[in-house]
């Protein structure tokens, strides 16, 4: 019976998701649903937000506002709503706004996107050098590389929580990657050796 009332509301054939079951129930005021919302999705929202922000303790307070903006919104979204994506873009709104009140612009790592950083566990001068580069992308460039490297998102998906076209993702992805190998390359040790070299010479 809640399957077909709620594909009646969605207006869709699709067989309702575990998050569309959610949605339902707590847009009708069941406590219990927006509590497994967060127990789903809680390590996921603190994990984007620390990649932004770089700060665990940041990244908790934070995500806790973002997930109480939730809350208050979600009884005036639609049962059609997409949990994922509203949730990210919440986030990353709530996270970009403290950002800018504490000009904190720092990214972590992004490891396994094709990009080559070393061992940055065991060598403290690389990691200080891929964090100065991650620092100089500008945050449009480096929120899509984020949810793509660490978060695993598609470009439509990234699309949909940036509010941006799927194409616009993937050139931002493309210039963000150029841009952070430039960065890296001027800030990295082997630079930074060769630089220092010739002026002693």
């Amino acid at each position: 019976m809640i399957e077909q009332t709620m594909g009646q509301t969605a207006g869709t054939g699709a067989a309702p998701t575990i998050d569309d079951h959610l949605v339902w129930r707590a847009r009708r005021g069941d406590p219990a649903a927006f509590s497994e919302i967060f127990e789903r999705y809680q390590h996921r929202i603190i994990n984007y937000i620390y990649g932004l922000v770089h700060d665990r303790e940041l990244a908790n307070d934070l995500a806790q506002e973002s997930f109480l903006k939730a809350y208050k919104a979600l009884p005036r979204m639609g049962d059609d709503l997409r949990l994922a994506p509203w949730l990210y873009r919440i986030a990353g709104n709530t996270a970009f706004s403290a950002l800018r009140r504490r000009r904190l612009i720092r990214w972590l790592p992004l490891l396994n996107d094709g990009i080559t950083t070393g061992d940055m566990d065991g060598d403290v001068v690389e990691a200080e050098a891929v964090h100065r580069a991650l620092a100089k992308l500008p945050t449009k460039y480096a929120a899509p590389l984020l949810l793509h490297s660490h978060e695993g998102l598609s470009c439509n998906e990234i699309a949909e929580i940036l509010g941006i076209s799927s194409g616009a993702v993937k050139t931002r992805l493309f210039r963000a990657r150029e841009a952070f190998r430039v960065a890296y390359g001027e800030d990295s040790p082997e630079v930074q050796q060769t630089t220092s070299s010739k002026g002693a010479a």
